[in-house]
């Protein structure tokens, strides 16, 4: 965004006019540089964002802002710990079963004693 809140470059099939630019500019302001924050579109869609404001770059100042979906992030975030659960569930088991077939080969001398 330049000084006036308008963006320059932005996709407009990701954002389709859901953005209220002048709000994200005095939240990127209020928060400060490269600190995350959360912002409700008009849509009441909750977006996770991040701004850098650059003032006074030869004569110029504006904004870069990144914005996620947070349903987006969490979607990915459940499915990745869903993955994990299942590969340290099947770890857990395969570990169990080695152990045991360890324990009983070495235990075996035992009996002929």
């Amino acid at each position: 965004m330049d000084s006036k809140q308008i963006p320059f470059i932005y996709n407009k099939t990701i954002d389709n006019g859901k953005t209220d630019y002048k709000i994200l500019f005095d939240l990127s302001n209020k928060f400060g540089d490269l600190n995350s924050f959360e912002y409700t579109n008009s849509q009441n869609e909750e977006t996770l964002d991040i701004c850098k404001n650059v003032n006074d770059f030869y004569g110029s100042s504006y904004s870069i802002c990144s914005t996620a979906n947070l349903n987006k992030l969490y979607e990915e975030a459940n499915k990745g710990l869903y993955i994990e659960i299942i590969i340290i569930s099947i770890l857990t088991l395969f570990t169990i079963i080695l152990l045991y077939f360890i324990i009983s080969h070495f235990l075996s001398p035992l009996s002929s004693i």
